[in-house]
């Protein structure tokens, strides 16, 4: 499932709201929903997805069959994934009164008055 929410950026049956729900469908075997369609270049790792989470434990490669799995996925330092982007750096911190604490959140540089 960690192989679904890094291709899908959401988690498996998201869009289930009842937990009863999500273990029925577990339990029945139904797959999560793919919530978006993926670019043909990443249909080998949703193939792995599904063949990691296949109903039927016989038809789930054994740990052996998946190393070799992923050693047949795209090389990553040939293929990168679009959407990827690297973080832009925090801004500098300035100086501030010592009755005021703010914490500047360096991911989205947001600053909250503590």
């Amino acid at each position: 499932m960690i192989l679904f929410e890094l291709l899908f950026l959401d988690s498996p049956y998201s869009e289930i709201e009842n937990s009863y729900e999500i273990t029925q469908n577990i339990i029945a075997g139904v797959p999560p929903v793919q919530p978006i369609t993926l670019s043909p270049e990443y249909q080998q790792y949703v193939d792995l997805f599904q063949t990691c989470t296949a109903s039927s434990p016989a038809a789930r490669p054994t740990s052996r069959n998946l190393v070799e799995m992923i050693k047949q996925l795209p090389d990553k330092k040939r293929h990168s994934a679009p959407h990827a982007t690297k973080p832009s750096s925090p801004a500098p911190l300035t100086p501030r009164a010592k009755e005021e604490e703010v914490f500047i959140n360096p991911l989205y540089n947001i600053e909250t008055k503590l």
